[in-house]
């Protein structure tokens, strides 16, 4: 959290800066290179600290959208050889309660 409201600020501060440059009409101005720079910086520093879990995110969602697939076909849950209507039905619904995940997983 911490480094994307860093993100932010570098943005702000390139913002202000740029126009205060464009004012002047000094694009070569050392303010402007060094708040670029201090926003690549941030930048960088966030997505190192996104992209270690970008794995587990993708493994995750994979996991979702398969559990989907499965409960979409109209199959039943099977244990051995017994299928478990009532099971696959009460996990059919709590599923349907989660609207925003069932929505995602079936768009991947």
């Amino acid at each position: 959290l911490e480094a994307a409201r860093q993100v932010s600020n570098s943005m702000i501060d390139l913002i202000n800066i740029a126009t205060s440059v464009a004012a002047e009409d000094n694009p070569n101005s050392p303010d402007l290179r060094k708040a670029n720079l201090n926003l690549n910086t941030s930048i960088k520093e966030l997505i190192n600290i996104v992209k270690p879990g970008q794995a587990e995110i993708t493994e995750a969602i994979e996991i979702i959208s398969n559990a989907v697939s499965i409960l979409d076909s109209d199959e039943p849950l099977v244990i051995g050889n017994r299928p478990l209507w009532e099971l696959h039905e009460a996990i059919k619904k709590l599923a349907d309660n989660s609207g925003g995940i069932m929505i995602g997983a079936r768009e991947q």
